[in-house]
C-alpha cells in the first residue's frame, strides 16, 4: 500500500508528518485491501488483520477513544477481517462474515439500533453472510447472503427503501 498527498495528522500512514507528491509505501508488503478518507485510512493484510492510521476523531481508528492520532498503522482488534471501508466520521468492515462498524453514530449510520458513537468495532445485527460493506458520510450499505441492506440517514431516499426516514 502506498499513499501520497498531505499528512499533517498522519493520514498517509508512513510514520511521519509532511507531504508526499509521489507514492510512499506504508509498512511491509502483504496488504489485501485498503480504504482511505481525507484524514486517514485502514487496510487489511493478507493474514486478515486490520490496520488503521490517521485521525482518531470520533474513534474512527477503532482502537479506543484515548488513542491519539497516529502516523503509522495500528492494529485493530479482532481477527478474520476480509474487507474495510471508511467515511468521514465512521468505519465499517467485514470479519468472518459479520459486519462491524464504529465511529460517529449520528443518524444511525453504524446500524447498531441507536445513534450512539463507538470507538471500537461493534457487530451490526446477527448476520454472518456479509461479503461486502460500503460507507458514505451519513449511511452504510452491506451485502449479507446476497441481500442488500442499508442504514443511516434516509433523506433524499438514499437508503432505497421508499421513504426518507432514518434507519438505525
Amino acid at each position: 500500500v502506498s499513499c501520497f498527498g498531505s499528512r499533517g495528522i498522519g493520514q498517509l500512514g508512513g510514520g511521519q508528518f509532511g507531504h508526499h507528491d509521489t507514492p510512499a509505501q506504508i509498512g511491509n508488503d502483504g496488504w489485501l485491501t485498503v480504504a482511505g478518507w481525507q484524514h486517514g485510512g485502514c487496510a487489511v493484510k493478507t493474514d486478515n488483520t486490520l490496520w488503521c492510521w490517521g485521525s482518531n476523531l470520533y474513534g474512527t481508528l477503532g482502537v479506543g477513544a484515548n488513542h491519539p492520532n497516529t502516523q503509522a498503522p495500528v492494529v485493530v482488534g479482532g481477527a478474520g477481517w476480509q474487507q474495510i471501508d471508511v467515511a468521514s466520521a465512521h468505519t465499517c468492515g467485514v470479519a468472518a462474515g459479520a459486519a462491524y462498524c464504529w465511529g460517529a453514530g449520528g443518524s444511525g449510520r453504524l446500524g447498531l439500533g441507536n445513534n450512539s458513537s463507538y470507538d471500537t468495532p461493534q457487530q451490526v445485527g446477527t448476520g454472518t453472510g456479509f461479503s461486502r460493506i460500503t460507507t458514505a458520510s451519513l449511511h452504510t450499505c452491506g451485502i449479507d447472503g446476497g441481500e442488500l441492506y442499508c442504514w443511516g440517514e434516509g433523506s433524499l431516499g438514499r437508503l432505497g427503501i421508499g421513504t426518507t426516514t432514518d434507519e438505525n
